[in-house]
C-alpha cells in the first residue's frame, strides 16, 4: 500500500489536471471518526489571482502522489470568479474548493 507522511505532504505543489499551479500544501485536516483527510490548505505567496489560502475538499483530489497533488479543473473557475473573503460551497459536499481569509 502506497502511503505519505505529512512531512511530505506538507509542502507538496498543487495543480490542476490541465497544469495550472495553485501552490503548495501548507496544512490538512482529518476526520477523526473516520481518520480520513477531510481537506487541503494551500497557497501560493506568489500568485497575484489567489492571495488567500485555499481549502481543497479531499473529494476534489484527482490525483495524489509524493511529487504533486491534482485536482479538477473546474475548481479554479470558481476560484478566480469569487471574491477572497467568500467561502465557496460546492454543489456536491464535500468536493470543492474554497478560499479562506488570512488572518
Amino acid at each position: 500500500m502506497p502511503f505519505i507522511t505529512s512531512k511530505q505532504l506538507i509542502g507538496l505543489p498543487v495543480e490542476t489536471e490541465s497544469g495550472t499551479i495553485l501552490g503548495k500544501i501548507l496544512d490538512f485536516e482529518v476526520d477523526a471518526e473516520t481518520q480520513s483527510i477531510l481537506r487541503y490548505t494551500v497557497v501560493n505567496r506568489s500568485n497575484v489571482i489567489f492571495k488567500s489560502e485555499l481549502l481543497i475538499a479531499a473529494a476534489a483530489v484527482l490525483a495524489l502522489t509524493r511529487e504533486k497533488m491534482t485536482v479538477r479543473d473546474g475548481l479554479v473557475k470558481e476560484i478566480a470568479s469569487s471574491k477572497k473573503e467568500r467561502m465557496i460551497t460546492p454543489k456536491i459536499e464535500p468536493s470543492g474548493v474554497a478560499m479562506r481569509k488570512q488572518a
